[in-house]
């Protein structure tokens, strides 16, 4: 059918079907329920009033994409670094390893993070201070299950 002001009806020309069908295979982004880690007397933060996206990630049917980054202001604590917390639905099923590029002091690397089954996402810190530490999740996609 047509609607008065000649658009196709939802109801009767599949444009129902086209709009669920995007919704699930083109999810929106979302930072509902990230909780960010603290780490000694500082918390790891959003960069988004830098310019720049702030944490999100997106479910799509068996795959997670994260973007945005994260800054901590110091980090004097060897071993691998909680940054955030993923809520349930973003949560792989086993522990991923993939890459995120990291800022330490005034080098750029691209380092490893890791992604567990609680949702708990760490970048490794070696056995150094680093001021300030930023991660950028851009790009970063894992599988759920």
């Amino acid at each position: 059918g047509i609607t008065a002001n000649g658009l196709p009806d939802n109801v009767t020309n599949g444009w129902q079907l086209y709009e669920a069908l995007i919704k699930v295979t083109q999810p929106d982004w979302t930072s509902t329920g990230i909780t960010f880690s603290t780490v000694g007397p500082n918390t790891w933060a959003n960069l988004a009033s830098s310019g720049l996206f702030g944490i999100a990630f997106k479910v799509s049917t068996n795959e997670v994409s994260l973007c945005g980054a994260a800054s901590i202001s110091s980090v004097a604590a060897p071993g691998d670094i909680p940054i955030m917390t993923l809520p349930v639905a973003a949560r792989p099923s086993s522990t991923v390893r993939p890459l995120a590029r990291v800022l330490r002091g005034s080098t750029v690397t691209v380092e490893q993070i890791t992604i567990n089954t609680t949702g708990i996402v760490t970048v490794a810190n070696g056995s150094g201070t680093f001021t300030p530490q930023t991660v950028w999740f851009d790009g970063v996609t894992y599988r759920k299950s």
